[in-house]
């Protein structure tokens, strides 16, 4: 995780605003998380009151058949991986992951790979035998294996990919080639690939300059068919918020378009983009933004403050989603 970002994000929670365009508040519904009507570009609120709550969360990814999701909740002092299943069909009260949950590290930014067999996610915990080192520090990329009884033990990922510099927010392709934030120095982030080839990822590539316009771009999300990708950033024109979403698309020759912020309210003033998504099948893009009701009061009384304090969108982090329909060219 982006340690600048952090902090900027906290800062900003109180600034935040709400986007003009209209937000759905569905129903967890039973059988469909993603439930929507042809056509439709709405931003959708993610399970408020369930997924989405007055806690921080952040992150989204779920398996390929649609039965296991995982997110973040995050605060000062901790950061841990959540989980729901659906079981009978009806999703599970969250809890935290069998692999996460620890008080001496930070967990966060999970991905399950496109074929549902791996589960990669950052994490500042030690290796065997050695002690945590405090708060954000050893960022790294671990990985727990699909078992039949669910998750296998977490291990660190390839030292290839590996440094003390920090690497985090995977994000994969359906051919296997993982793409990652890697910081090179003081603030300095940039987005970084490494190609799957006979099951052990190849030397990483810094992705072009087209991409990695400045020092500044973190937690870029691949889009399956590794057609487009999204990148957290400050545009240096054109940028809506104060880190926006921004997209740019792939050819066959491996070129890149220039990176452009997404539209349909998705970035605006004072928005500090954090987790984008796409779900396996391509369909939906979720992401994480701190935007505030839209309810109207002209005066606070304990009722609206208790509200504030326990119900979503109270300025604080919560998961959205919306059609990709928007992202086309």
């Amino acid at each position: 995780m982006n340690k600048t970002i952090y902090f900027l994000i906290v800062a900003l929670i109180t600034l935040s605003c709400n986007s003009k365009s209209k937000i759905k508040k569905p129903l967890f519904i039973d059988n469909e998380i993603f439930s929507m009507t042809e056509g439709d570009t709405t931003i959708n609120l993610f399970a408020p009151g369930i997924i989405s709550t007055a806690h921080y969360e952040r992150d989204f990814t779920i398996n390929p058949d649609g039965d296991e999701l995982f997110y973040t909740i995050m605060s000062r002092g901790f950061s841990v991986i959540v989980t729901s299943k659906k079981v009978n069909n009806k999703w599970s009260q969250p809890e935290v992951a069998s692999f996460s949950g620890s008080k001496d590290y930070f967990d966060a930014e999970p991905h399950i790979t496109p074929d549902g067999t791996k589960l990669m996610f950052l994490s500042t915990r030690p290796n065997k035998g050695e002690e945590a080192k405090p708060g954000w520090a050893n960022q790294n990329i671990w990985i727990c294996n699909k078992t039949e009884n669910g998750w296998g033990e977490p291990y660190k990922i390839s030292n290839l990919i590996s440094s003390e510099k920090g690497e985090y927010f995977p994000s994969v392709t359906k051919n296997g080639t993982l793409y990652y934030t890697k910081e090179e120095g003081q603030r300095e982030q940039y987005i970084y690939r490494s190609k799957l080839v006979n099951g052990k990822y190849s030397k990483p590539e810094k992705l072009p300059e087209i991409i990695n316009q400045s020092r500044f771009q973190f937690n870029a999300c691949i889009a399956p068919d590794e057609s487009y990708i999204i990148v957290c950033t400050q545009l240096k024109e054109n940028n809506i918020g104060t880190v926006d979403y921004a997209i740019s698309y792939r050819d066959n020759n491996d070129n890149w378009t220039q990176l452009k912020s997404i539209g349909h309210g998705i970035n605006f003033e004072g928005s500090v983009a954090v987790s984008p998504y796409i779900t396996p099948d391509g369909k939906f893009f979720v992401f994480s933004q701190a935007r505030k009701s839209d309810k109207e009061f002209t005066k606070y009384n304990m009722n609206i403050i208790n509200n504030l304090l326990t119900e979503c969108q109270n300025g604080s982090s919560d998961l959205y989603w919306i059609s990709t329909e928007i992202l086309k060219k």
